[in-house]
């Protein structure tokens, strides 16, 4: 099934128009007047499907139907502009006329990104992720994490902070200045103007102890 990017104005291919009687001759030179276009679309929420175009004469202005020039085989030109194709979902071109068998021609329209990334090749498909576990949270936490700018920690995170704020914490412990007197350590932030974190430290000659920072 052929695709077609949604909401952009399209020519198609629709043949082969074989003659009505015998079934097998190719019509190179049908009065396109007498042939009636209708297109169909279909979605996948249960939804009736929407009557895009019903029986449009192949010389209409706007969605023309024109033999190929150069065809042997019965193969002709049809328009379908942005307005018919503004969808996604399935869509079906059935060309009826007393002079030739029906031709019908089946389309998936899809979106815009999908389209350039998958036919053209002028795009990348789109993989944000939107969820990680069900949950809009936990992908949005990771966004934080890895493509957010985050400020400096003023003070040491809780045992049960997120992982980015333990992992801001411990790399402004390893950056920032850190002073330490005989019973306590200080880190200081960047600027060094305030104490994000303080512990108390004892060594009684044999154990050098370092409490909690707080």
């Amino acid at each position: 099934m052929a695709r077609l990017k949604t909401n952009t104005a399209v020519t198609i291919a629709l043949g082969p128009f074989v003659d009505a009687t015998d079934g097998v001759t190719p019509e190179v030179a049908l009065t396109v007047a007498s042939t009636a276009v209708t297109v169909v679309a279909e979605t996948d929420d249960n939804s009736a499907p929407t009557l895009v175009l019903d029986s449009v004469a192949g010389n209409d202005g706007t969605n023309t139907l024109a033999h190929i020039t150069g065809d042997g085989a019965g193969y002709y030109s049809y328009t379908l502009t942005a307005a018919n194709v503004n969808r996604l979902g399935r869509l079906t071109v059935c060309a009826i006329g007393a002079a030739h068998a029906p031709v019908f021609r089946e389309f998936e329209i899809v979106p815009a990104n999908v389209y350039d990334s998958h036919v053209l090749g002028t795009d990348k498909q789109q993989v944000d992720a939107v969820e990680i576990s069900s949950a809009t949270a936990a992908a949005d936490n990771i966004e934080t994490a890895y493509a957010s700018t985050l400020a400096e920690e003023s003070a040491v995170p809780a045992a049960n902070a997120p992982v980015w704020t333990k992992l801001n914490f411990m790399f402004a412990k390893a950056r920032n200045k850190i002073t330490q007197t005989a019973t306590t350590q200080v880190v200081r932030n960047d600027a060094d103007s305030a104490a994000i974190a303080t512990s108390t430290v004892a060594d009684d000659g044999s154990t050098y102890t370092r409490g909690e920072y707080v």
